[in-house]
Formats: structure tokens, sequence, C-alpha cells
């Protein structure tokens, strides 16, 4: 039983998902953010977007995303291990359960008006930009193992990268 409890693990550390590309967004109510997206055969980019409407019983969000002209509204929490969104980016017709091509869009934090925390300046250096409370942090991380996409992170002012 060990021995098998110990392949398991070991297997599980050998195939552990590594995101390709990793962005931070600290988000205020309604405002948007996009991800673009585009094989680096094509020239089309396709564009992800999401935002933030509601935080309430200071555990969900509610989020909103577009992406292909299809629209979703999902409830992502801290608690209980919901704070993750999964959207496939490209369809891969031999494999469609693999996580490959993939965005995760992961609920991190919520910093209310009455928390605000102080920070130091070298943390205050190593922000592009200081957005004030409130506001959501969501983290986007993107497979891409065999590496045929080019990713932008926008807009800018709201991206931290890892």
């Amino acid at each position: 039983m060990r021995i098998l409890l110990s392949i398991i693990i070991l297997i599980n550390f050998l195939t552990a998902d590594d995101f390709t590309h990793r962005a931070k967004y600290k988000l205020k109510k309604d405002q948007a953010a996009w991800i673009l997206i585009k094989k680096k055969t094509e020239n089309k980019w396709h564009r992800f977007d999401f935002s933030w409407t509601l935080y309430s019983d200071r555990l969900n969000i509610i989020l909103h995303t577009k992406y292909h002209n299809f629209v979703k509204q999902l409830v992502l929490a801290t608690a209980r291990k919901r704070g993750l969104f999964k959207q496939k980016l490209i369809l891969t017709p031999h494999s469609p359960y693999d996580d490959d091509l993939s965005v995760f869009l992961e609920f991190v934090d919520f910093k209310a008006k009455n928390n605000i925390q102080t920070q130091t300046t070298q943390e205050k250096d190593s922000l592009n930009t200081q957005i004030k409370p409130p506001y959501a942090v969501f983290n986007a991380l993107i497979k891409d193992k065999n590496q045929i996409l080019d990713i932008e992170f926008h807009p800018k002012k709201a991206v931290f990268f890892e």
C-alpha cells in the first residue's frame, strides 16, 4: 500500500502543472480587463474579457467573462476552494479534456476601503501603479506547454507580473 501511495505521489509530482504565462490583476469594480491571445501560425487576435461587479458576504464575488462572443456570469469564492475558473482557449480534438491552452482566473483577495494596509516603500516601488481600495485581486494563469500562443495582458495599469 505504501509503495502504491509513493508511486502516485511521484507521478503527481512529475506531472505537476506548470503555467507558462502568469499575471496578477488588481481591478476596481466594473473595470474591464482582457487578455489577447493569438496562435503563432495565425494573424488574428482573440480577446478574453473579464470584470467583476459584486463582492458579497465577505466570501463571494460575481465575475463576468466573454470569449468568442459567449458571455458568462459566475460566482467565485475564497472559501471551500471555489475561487478558480477555467476557460479553454483553443480546442484540441485529440485531447478535449487536457488543460493545455486554457486560461485560469483565480480569485485571490478583496481589499475593502476600511482595511487599508500600509505598504513599505519597497513594496510601493515594486508595483507599477497604486490602486486604491476597494479592489479585487485575480491571478491569470495560462497553460501553453508547446509554446504555440502569443499572449498580451491588458490594461497595463492593472497588471502586475509575479
